[in-house]
């Protein structure tokens, strides 16, 4: 929980300040930190500690979530589904993620995939530490271009995310999404209506301009749509 505390800053943090978000004693944080810092380094990250200020991460953008998802991982540390004790008690995540799980849902559809429920956990997971970090202003240095199947993929998936979840999504996020698709089980289906994409076509369509008539914008409403 420390570790997790300490990467997920977005500048830096000092020993109280973890003391008390974990209910413990700063003795206790100061006679931890060696291992915290060890245990830290395996994921290409560096605590950098300043006698005024407290603790920092060097490190790429890309390091500190990854770093972050392998921590909470569901495929390796749940109990009851989807509980794992660092997220009980650190913030990492953010994001509604019932509408970010329908968003995930509508796109498997109108691409014609498939992901097993593990994969779509930690699809959701990777989604939900994304929004957090870029929500703090933590964005991903610059990524290699890629020539991906999945590139319109994930960004139809993050087009929606940052429309609904009101969160800030750059060309970078969508390469790394691209990158992490690969490593995930997804599969294609082997049916597909294809009026779907014509059909969700439409219905923003209406939406918005029901919100221009009505003066009330309508286009982030998730369930709505």
């Amino acid at each position: 929980m420390t570790s997790a505390i300490i990467v997920n800053s977005a500048d830096y943090i000092t020993l109280a300040a973890i003391a008390d978000r974990l209910m413990v004693s700063r003795a206790t944080v100061i006679n931890d930190l060696k291992e915290i810092k060890k245990f830290i380094r395996k994921g290409n990250l560096e605590v950098i500690s300043h006698a005024n200020k407290g603790l920092r991460i060097d490190g790429l953008e890309s390091d500190r979530r990854r770093f972050l998802f392998e921590l909470l991982r569901p495929t390796l540390r749940t109990y009851d589904n989807h509980k794992n004790i660092i997220s009980e008690h650190v913030h990492v995540q953010s994001g509604d993620i019932n509408i970010i799980q329908k968003i995930i849902a509508e796109q498997e559809r109108c691409y014609k995939k498939f992901l097993p429920d593990n994969s779509f956990r930690e699809i959701l997971l990777y989604l939900r530490i994304l929004i957090n970090r870029n929500k703090l202003g933590e964005f991903l240095e610059p990524q290699p271009e890629i020539n991906s199947d999945n590139y319109m993929f994930s960004m139809d998936i993050l087009k929606y995310v940052s429309q609904y979840c009101d969160v800030v999504i750059s060309d970078d996020d969508i390469k790394n999404f691209s990158t992490f698709w690969m490593k995930s089980d997804l599969r294609t289906m082997e049916h597909l209506n294809k009026n779907t994409m014509i059909i969700q076509m439409i219905t923003r369509q209406y939406i918005s301009t029901v919100s221009t008539e009505l003066g009330i914008n309508l286009n982030v409403d998730y369930v709505f749509l």
